[in-house]
């Protein structure tokens, strides 16, 4: 099952981006879309062969899978899990480990979409969080 996550839970991976974002002098990202699609293609990408990875089947990161969605990114970021997580324990994870961190706090970041898929074990979910901005 592989879809961009719903109104609500975009809105909540924005809030929770934002949050930090905030306090450090950031810009606030806005959710998009577009972003969210594209996401989820990446999340179900990763769902179909079982491996959580920033490679794509057929892509090699974030940045092309913009650009053949129509999007042109400046700069672009993803960060990905996989497990039987909700969304909420996805954003802690992420907030918690600094890499991820860092790629939420990149101060160019404009646009946010997040998207899931569900694994063929029914139990975990694969996540994944686009973070860019257009040229």
């Amino acid at each position: 099952l592989c879809r961009p996550a719903g109104a609500a839970q975009t809105a909540a991976g924005a809030a929770a981006t934002n949050a930090l974002r905030g306090p450090a002098g950031l810009v606030p990202v806005t959710p998009d879309p577009l972003l969210s699609r594209v996401a989820a293609a990446h999340a179900c990408d990763m769902a179909r062969r079982g491996r959580m990875t920033h490679l794509g089947s057929t892509t090699t990161g974030p940045a092309m899978r913009l650009k053949q969605a129509g999007y042109r990114p400046a700069i672009s970021a993803e960060n990905i899990a996989a497990g039987p997580f909700s969304l909420s324990r996805v954003l802690a994870e992420w907030t918690a480990s600094p890499g991820h961190r860092a790629n939420i706090l990149l101060p160019q970041m404009r646009d946010f979409g997040v998207g899931q898929a569900l694994g063929p074990d029914g139990r975990n979910t694969y996540w994944v969080a686009v973070y860019a901005a257009p040229r």
